[in-house]
């Protein structure tokens, strides 16, 4: 999906939150969020914390309905007048 939004004429904004190792997703991405945790692991369950994550993707929703939800939420930009 990512591969076709890049050929596209109007490219969007790509933004992903990754481990910092060479990837697919981090190349085609504009910004980068590299997420730095020790990975904790309990009887075979990864119980690593998601906390940071969590918040960047908080702060990133919120932000673009900002500039783009107004009270609609089609999320298309207002034109100012």
């Amino acid at each position: 999906m990512m591969s076709q939004l890049v050929e596209r004429p109007v490219r969007p904004l790509l933004v992903s939150i990754t481990e910092p190792d060479n990837n697919t997703i981090q190349n085609l991405s504009d910004i980068n969020f590299y997420i730095f945790t020790d990975g904790v692991t309990v009887n075979g369950t990864d119980i690593s914390s998601r906390i940071s994550t969590t918040s960047v993707m908080e702060l990133i929703l919120y932000q673009y309905v900002e500039d783009y939800g107004g009270r609609d939420f089609h999320f298309q930009r207002q034109l100012e007048s």
